[in-house]
């Protein structure tokens, strides 16, 4: 039986809050894109599409699902962004840097 050891590269027990702040911005954008697709891929599988694939925010699918699958990955981006995620999180930082101010731990 082979014997699997976890290893930590690059350690770090200090929080580096300059290189959390830069990630925030890419990983916000990942996860709509993420959840825009989803929306996507559920609602072509319940339009009878069996076969699809979607790597970051590529999709594709067979020739004759095409259409099917671009107004889903469109209906899938609209719904997503009606939410109005950008504005709802940049409100939660807001009210987190305010609580801080306040003394207030997140």
């Amino acid at each position: 039986m082979k014997e699997h050891r976890s290893v930590a590269i690059n350690d770090q027990t200090k929080f580096d809050a300059m290189t959390a702040d830069k990630g925030v911005a890419p990983n916000f954008v990942r996860a709509l894109d993420a959840t825009a697709l989803m929306f996507a891929v559920v609602e072509a599988e319940a339009k009878g599409v069996a076969d699809m694939l979607a790597i970051h925010d590529c999709v594709g699918g067979l020739a004759p699902d095409m259409d099917i699958i671009s107004q889903c990955v469109r209906s899938g981006f609209v719904r997503c962004h009606e939410a109005r995620s950008l504005e709802a999180f940049r409100e939660a930082a807001e009210s987190a840097n305010r609580r801080r101010g306040e003394g207030e731990t997140a």
